[in-house]
């Protein structure tokens, strides 16, 4: 599907996340998707679905609790689509200066965070105290490396790599 969307020059990400998440929306599916958040209960998980120079599709597992710092996405556009479980998103705008707050979004499953902007950053949390979440994420690339800031008031930048494992 997603090469599908990429070879017609669809630049429609909202039309795409919808597109996969009605790939997902059915019953064995989700009871798939279940069970492979269980697989991140104890530690946050992030697996390679798939990776080509025009994108990259990765699956994370959140443990209950679980949250990131603010990064970026090395000026990737992205969708990042919950599938089973729930997540909280921080959303800011980075400059060479600062990092700027914009909003925050609570998502449900099915539900979707969608990105162009280069400048576009966020922290992400598992907001269950019990129950682990599933997360799908695509990327206008092959995510090699991205920025953390430390400090969500300044533009203090910390290069970091990317690591999955084998879905």
């Amino acid at each position: 599907m997603l090469e599908e969307h990429l070879a017609q020059g669809d630049g429609d990400l909202v039309a795409l996340s919808d597109a996969l998440s009605q790939a997902t929306d059915h019953v064995h599916v989700r009871g798939e998707l279940a069970r492979k958040a269980e697989e991140a209960r104890a530690s946050y998980r992030r697996w390679l679905v798939a990776e080509s120079e025009l994108y990259s599709a990765i699956l994370i597992g959140w443990p209950p609790g679980h949250h990131t710092p603010v990064h970026d996405h090395d000026g990737l556009w992205g969708i990042e689509l919950v599938l089973a479980g729930r997540l909280h998103v921080d959303e800011f705008e980075t400059t060479d200066a600062s990092v700027k707050a914009v909003r925050s979004i609570d998502l449900e499953c099915d539900k979707a965070v969608v990105f162009e902007n280069a400048a576009y950053a966020h922290a992400c949390s598992n907001p269950s105290a019990s129950s682990p979440a599933l997360s799908l994420h695509i990327y206008g690339g092959a995510l090699l490396a991205y920025d953390v800031f430390p400090g969500a008031d300044t533009a203090t930048r910390e290069r970091k790599s990317t690591s999955t494992e084998p879905l």
